[in-house]
């Protein structure tokens, strides 16, 4: 084997490791954005579950027609002082999202904005339209902002 062979050998070599290696943390990033939407996904599924929990008499004050902000966060469902009219509350205070402890464990999302939207679209029907908007910062990624919505129907059964 010649010197030149040697030297042309320790060249693909090299260029393979550094196209591995790229590859690599082309991967990482995409694990970590999943991760990130997963968590954001989980956070709006839990807040839909909790609305489905406390039922639609206790979320829906038909009497005002409009959200009952009092029964929402006594059932820890929106963040304290907040304007009762609504239809929009936020609950990033509630579900500890942006504090020094969520910032500790795995599933915690930089910058969070979280939003749950109570609307009634039709009159005529039993049926109230939960709109959950997670919204937070990627951090190392140019600071870009991501968000995820996820809506469900709640009705009234009873």
């Amino acid at each position: 084997m010649t010197l030149l062979e040697v030297m042309i050998a320790l060249f693909v070599l090299s260029a393979m490791v550094l196209v591995f290696s790229s590859s690599v943390i082309v991967a990482n990033r995409a694990a970590f954005m999943s991760g990130q939407y997963a968590n954001a996904i989980s956070i709006a599924q839990h807040k839909i579950d909790q609305m489905r929990a406390i039922g639609y008499g206790r979320v829906w004050d038909t009497a005002t027609n409009k959200p009952n902000y009092v029964e929402l966060n006594e059932g820890n469902i929106v963040d304290d002082g907040q304007t009762p009219a609504g239809p929009t509350y936020s609950f990033v205070q509630q579900d500890e999202l942006n504090t020094d402890e969520a910032k500790t464990k795995i599933n915690y999302l930089p910058s969070p904005i979280a939003t749950i939207k109570v609307e009634r679209p039709d009159a005529t029907k039993e049926q109230i339209k939960v709109t959950v908007t997670v919204s937070w910062t990627w951090k190392s990624f140019n600071s870009k902002r991501s968000n995820l919505v996820l809506t469900g129907l709640l009705t009234n059964s009873g």
